[in-house]
């Protein structure tokens, strides 16, 4: 604040001590969790300002590909692909970190993961709906593809949570016209975990063929 406003330091110190007062006691944004500690209420808040500050350090995509497998990242990961698209207006980027966590593999101790639960898979999928139109449409459809296979692979109440978030965004239709397909499989197994799948994902235009 002293830097960039030209003001003392004393004066820079009382203008963040009225925003940490206003922060907690107004707004309720921040709340003091110790002395000289100061925590997110809403996480939302603290996940956004860690991807955004994993971009300016220029860091964002190493440490995501450290964090996939994490679900404490997962939110983390999801809004720094839209910040990628959406703020930096910058699609090409976008669709490499996407492309990369597509085709991402797990070496060593943890290769068995690429296996169960593939949850890169399911993730892409995440990132791709949070990127919208930025990414090309031959890749939208691979991840689609990828991604279904991988719900009728997973037990219901693994993908239904996915399928939500999906179905609140456009690229529930590439996902809702191959689960329509996956209608017709010869597994009964896996024909009714498309229709639950198409319930999960509120595809209201799958029901003549539900019916």
């Amino acid at each position: 604040l002293a830097r960039r406003r030209e003001i003392t330091p004393a004066e820079a110190d009382a203008v963040a001590r009225e925003f940490l007062k206003r922060a907690g006691e107004e707004t309720q944004i921040l709340l003091e969790r110790g002395a000289r500690r100061w925590g997110f209420l809403h996480l939302t808040f603290q996940e956004f300002f860690a991807a955004a500050g994993l971009h300016a350090a220029e860091r964002f995509e190493e440490e995501a590909i450290r964090h996939l497998f994490d679900p404490r990242w997962e939110e983390v990961l999801r809004l720094g692909v839209g910040y990628l698209a959406l703020v930096q207006v910058r699609p090409e980027a976008a669709r490499r970190f996407v492309e990369g966590v597509l085709r991402h593999m797990e070496k060593g101790g943890r290769a068995p993961l690429n296996i169960l639960p593939r949850k890169h898979q399911a993730l892409a999928a995440l990132l791709a709906a949070d990127a919208g139109d930025d990414l090309p449409r031959d890749l939208q459809s691979e991840i689609a593809r990828t991604f279904t296979r991988w719900v009728l692979d997973m037990p219901d109440d693994i993908a239904g949570r996915v399928l939500a978030d999906i179905g609140l965004t456009d690229f529930a239709r590439h996902v809702a016209s191959l689960l329509e397909a996956a209608l017709k499989d010869r597994e009964e197994l896996r024909r009714t975990r498309a229709a639950r799948a198409l319930g999960a994902l509120q595809a209201e235009g799958a029901v003549p063929a539900l019916l």
